[in-house]
C-alpha cells in the first residue's frame, strides 16, 4: 500500500480571492474558532466572576496563574509582559497542530506559517529588548564583550527566525509522515488509536518547546 506526502502546500481556487494555500484557509477557521472560544471565556470572566469561585473560575485562575509562574521562570525580567503572547502562541500552535484529528493536514505542516510564527518572535524578542534595555542597551549586547563579535551575534539573532521555523515545521511534518507510515502498513484500528495519542502529546509537546524557546530568547535579550 503506497500513501503520499506532499512538502508543497496545496491551493485552492476560491471564489473573487484567487488561488490560495490550503493550509491558509484551515488556519483561518482555526483562528476563527479560536476567536469564538477566547470571547466565550472572556465573557464568563466579565459577567459570571465571583468571590467564592466554581470548578471553572478555578480552573482558569489555575491556568493563568501557573502561565505566569511558567514565563516569570522561564523569563525573570519580562515574564508579565510576554505572558500573553505566549498563550496566544501556544493556543494557535497547538490547535493548529491538533486540527489533524479531524482529517486536516496541519497548517503547522507548512513551512511558510512556521517561518511566519519565527519572524513574529524575532519581533517580539528585540521588542522586549529594546523595552527593557533601551536601543542603546539593546546595541551595546552585540559589542560585549568585544566588537569582533558582534557579527556572529547579529548572525545569530537573524537564524533566530529560521531556527524556530523550520524546528518546528520539520517535526510536524515527521508527525504527519509517521502517522501514513503507520496507516499504510497495519490494519486501520491500531493506527487510529495511535493517532489520539501521538497527534494529542506531538501538539503539546511542539508548543512547549516552541514557547519554551521563546522565553529564552526573551530572556536572554532582556537579561
Amino acid at each position: 500500500m503506497e500513501f503520499e506526502i506532499e512538502v508543497v502546500p496545496k491551493s485552492m481556487e476560491l471564489p473573487w480571492i484567487g488561488e490560495v494555500n490550503v493550509s491558509a484557509v484551515i488556519c483561518f477557521f482555526v483562528v476563527i474558532g479560536l476567536s469564538i472560544f477566547c470571547f466565550v471565556i472572556n465573557w464568563q470572566v466579565k459577567h459570571r466572576w465571583k468571590e467564592v469561585p466554581g470548578r471553572f473560575q478555578e480552573m482558569i485562575e489555575f491556568g493563568i496563574e501557573k502561565l505566569r509562574d511558567y514565563c516569570r521562570g522561564n523569563c525573570e525580567h519580562a515574564g508579565d509582559a510576554v505572558a500573553p503572547w505566549i498563550l496566544t502562541m501556544a493556543l494557535l500552535i497547538a490547535a493548529n497542530c491538533l486540527i489533524e484529528f479531524f482529517s486536516f493536514e496541519p497548517p503547522t505542516a507548512d513551512l511558510s506559517m512556521t517561518l511566519t510564527l519565527g519572524v513574529l518572535t524575532f519581533f517580539l524578542i528585540n521588542v522586549m529588548g529594546i523595552r527593557y534595555k533601551k536601543i542603546s542597551g539593546r546595541l551595546k549586547y552585540y559589542i560585549q564583550p568585544t566588537p569582533i563579535v558582534a557579527p556572529f551575534k547579529l548572525l545569530g539573532d537573524l537564524a533566530v527566525p529560521i531556527s524556530l521555523g523550520c524546528r518546528l515545521y520539520g517535526n510536524v511534518l515527521s508527525g504527519v509522515i509517521i502517522m501514513g507510515i503507520i496507516y499504510a502498513v497495519v490494519p486501520l484500528i491500531i493506527p487510529a488509536a495511535l493517532s489520539i495519542y501521538f497527534t494529542l502529546f506531538h501538539a503539546l509537546i511542539q508548543t512547549y518547546v516552541f514557547i519554551t524557546l521563546t522565553l529564552n530568547f526573551v530572556n536572554e535579550a532582556t537579561e
